[in-house]
């Protein structure tokens, strides 16, 4: 058994709706595998591994990525989150729980206290919209701040590094190159994801799925409407793409690229690192934080930059390799 990688899955966050997390796991455990996968439309992971022999039946396994959780749906004026279940939950375990809210920011889960229920009320579950996620805020707007912290603004940051690193063609087959291309869905714009199953069966192949079989020629159409510099082929039943090799100007050349990219994200951080210290400044001369606290906060942004500066070199350096050594 690997307990490290049982213990990454049964750590990471994975609200239904929102497995992100759980799926980059797995992904990132099978795609040096051999197996072909893909993500559909509603985020579920798809893996197709072929046998060493001709099968004479298959297996199919299946399984959850989600778990139960909760969604913010409100803030009260007193700086309290209000939540709805997702997932069946039972309310009687929720209170004084410890809760992570977006995979930053802490709080406790509260009700009416005990002493000031009636008879009846104290001997019935409590139900979640009686229940609230005490964060420490003081007030509605502070409540909305703490959740809209630099560390997020900077975490999107990064989101949107990945993004753009996604649409750097390296050689190698990536569905990633698609996202943007919208297919011509019964007169609806849609995401080609939506109505297809891209995969990406071997390094310099992706192949395209339909989920209804006439959409094959307004896929192939919507794939050399965008401009990606593809020749789709289209056989009738799947679209295959071959990605071109790159020679070794063009390697070196995207690699500046990716270097200049990364740069421009440090600058944001930076920015980010600004913007917080002169609202922590502010705070100060404001009379709502003393200066230990200010000192403290100074601190702690400083320590965030350097760590989401040191994750963009690192996520720099892995594509400079894929770059130049594919």
């Amino acid at each position: 058994m690997n307990k490290q990688l049982l213990a990454s899955l049964c750590n990471a966050n994975g609200i239904s709706g929102d497995e992100g997390a759980v799926r980059d796991i797995i992904i990132a455990n099978i795609k040096d595998s051999g197996a072909e996968y893909s993500v559909d439309s509603m985020g579920n992971l798809i893996v197709f591994k072929k046998g060493k022999k001709t099968p004479t039946r298959k297996l199919m396994i299946d399984a959850h990525m989600d778990e139960v959780g909760l969604i913010i749906s409100s803030v009260t004026d007193k700086g309290f989150l209000k939540f709805k279940t997702v997932g069946g939950i039972d309310t009687a375990v929720l209170l004084s729980r410890r809760v992570l809210i977006n995979g930053k920011t802490y709080g406790v889960i509260g009700g009416k206290p005990i002493h000031l229920t009636s008879g009846d009320e104290a001997k019935k579950l409590p139900k979640a919209d009686n229940l609230y996620i005490d964060i420490g805020a003081k007030d509605k707007e502070e409540a909305k701040e703490a959740l809209q912290k630099a560390e997020e603004r900077m975490n999107r940051r990064i989101d949107h590094l990945c993004t753009e690193y996604s649409e750097i063609r390296a050689g190698r087959a990536n569905p990633a190159v698609l996202d943007k291309v919208k297919v011509d869905y019964y007169g609806t714009p849609t995401p080609i994801n939506q109505v297809a199953q891209i995969s990406v069966p071997e390094a310099r192949l992706i192949t395209i799925s339909p989920w209804e079989k006439n959409m094959l020629a307004p896929i192939e159409k919507a794939i050399l409407k965008a401009e990606l510099g593809f020749n789709p082929n289209n056989d009738g039943s799947i679209i295959r793409i071959t990605i071109a090799p790159l020679t070794k100007e063009t390697r070196v050349e995207l690699a500046k690229n990716a270097k200049q990219i990364a740069e421009q994200a440090k600058v944001a951080i930076r920015n980010l690192r600004r913007d917080a210290n002169e609202q922590l400044k502010k705070m100060l001369k404001d009379h709502e934080i003393a200066e230990d606290q200010e000192k403290k906060g100074l601190d702690d942004v400083q320590k965030l930059t350097d760590k989401f500066i040191d994750e963009i070199t690192k996520i720099f350096e892995k594509k400079e390799k894929e770059i130049l050594e594919f």
